[in-house]
């Protein structure tokens, strides 16, 4: 269940964890058969010599084996019931796909391209339509390539939504540029910059349209299970410390037809 402090911080960031959600036994075993699928590909576990550097794709095989679906755990199921409500929302598929992001050359900072929100920015401003999930497969340190997110940006988009014609503000690149003419924090994010991006966009952050935005990195350790709201503006990240990044993303969306 999530606790009142919980709802506060959902609300305000556009993101909620659920601390271990599956157990280390369970998460190790998913690990393995990633590296297993990985050897298809040359890259051995052992040697780190034979290992890419950044995001690698094309993990279709581990989603079709459901090698993640263990993360559809109860607890999982009852944070997906606060947001999308009980009995609106289709049972799991299969989880997926996987992230994988190896070590690269530093220095981490925050990215100033690939920000995006996932599902177009539609509908009943106030009644999410899916969930975005995100299961920790390893532990994810900071400047470990976990997902980077701008809290408080959902907020802003919802906004956006509710004073649109139809409630309707468009898909992502409609909204990345409504963001960029909104605010000149969103337009330096999306500017590749010699500046202290980590101080000016995590540390200090914004105020915009009365919100308060910053970026965030997705850590955590193997079994939790993130929860954010679609209309979360998010990024890949690189990964500068020594392990690869583990991590698989989810949609769940709600049928109201549907019972859990």
């Amino acid at each position: 269940m999530l606790t009142a402090e919980d709802h506060e911080r959902l609300a305000a960031s556009g993101i909620v964890r659920l601390p271990g959600a599956v157990d280390r036994a369970t998460t190790d075993a998913m690990a393995a058969q990633v590296w297993e699928s990985l050897a298809e590909r040359g890259i051995d576990r052992a040697d780190p010599g034979t290992w890419p550097e950044g995001y690698i794709g094309k993990h279709q095989s581990l989603r079709r084996r459901r090698v993640f679906d263990a993360f559809a755990t109860p607890a999982v199921a009852a944070l997906v019931d606060v947001l999308l409500g009980a009995g609106r929302w289709n049972v799991a598929g299969r989880w997926g796909p996987a992230l994988v992001t190896f070590p690269e050359s530093g220095p981490w900072t925050v990215p100033h391209s690939g920000w995006h929100v996932d599902v177009p920015a539609k509908g009943d401003p106030d009644r999410p339509t899916v969930a975005r999930l995100f299961g920790y497969v390893s532990d994810v340190v900071p400047q470990g390539g976990g997902t980077v997110v701008v809290e408080g940006s959902h907020e802003v988009v919802r906004r956006l939504v509710e004073a649109s014609p139809d409630h309707d503000a468009g898909g992502s690149v409609s909204i990345r540029r409504r963001l960029l003419s909104l605010s000149p924090w969103f337009r330096a994010l999306d500017r590749e910059g010699a500046g202290d991006r980590v101080r000016q966009f995590m540390l200090d952050g914004d105020e915009v349209d009365g919100v308060r935005v910053r970026v965030a990195e997705l850590t955590g350790e193997a079994g939790d299970v993130v929860v954010m709201l679609p209309w979360t503006l998010h990024s890949l990240a690189k990964n500068c410390s020594p392990t690869p990044r583990f991590m698989v993303t989810h949609s769940i969306y709600a049928a109201p037809t549907a019972t859990t």
